[in-house]
């Protein structure tokens, strides 16, 4: 009973805590680094239109998923081109930022287990 109470208690407290293996975090930063769209998943909602009898013009838009970090966003633009580098500014930022927490999860986790 005591033990059971005791993982009550840790869930409560950590809930979003989860331990991860030192080598799948390597794994994850070396897949990252070599292949990045590998986490990247974009999908098309509509393409420029013109409406002729309301004169509303729809733009591109575009919703893109960062499959690590599991966030993700939409996109509007007229231009395609402009379209394009948001998408990839966007990845880019998002692969940044997961790094930086792949490495931090990394150093944690080689602490935790004291491996190397």
């Amino acid at each position: 009973m005591i033990r059971e109470r005791k993982r009550r208690v840790t869930r409560i407290l950590e809930p979003n805590k989860k331990t991860k293996n030192s080598s799948i975090l390597a794994e994850q930063i070396e897949t990252l680094q070599a292949d990045p769209n590998t986490f990247h998943e974009k999908k098309y909602l509509t393409d420029l239109s013109h409406n002729r009898s309301t004169c509303i013009v729809t733009p591109y838009r575009v919703e893109i998923k960062h499959l690590g970090l599991g966030v993700s966003c939409i996109i509007d633009e007229y231009d395609k081109d402009k379209l394009t580098k948001k998408v990839n500014e966007q990845f880019n930022k998002w692969d940044k930022e997961w790094l930086r927490s792949l490495h931090q999860d990394l150093a944690e986790a080689i602490k935790a287990d004291g491996s190397i």
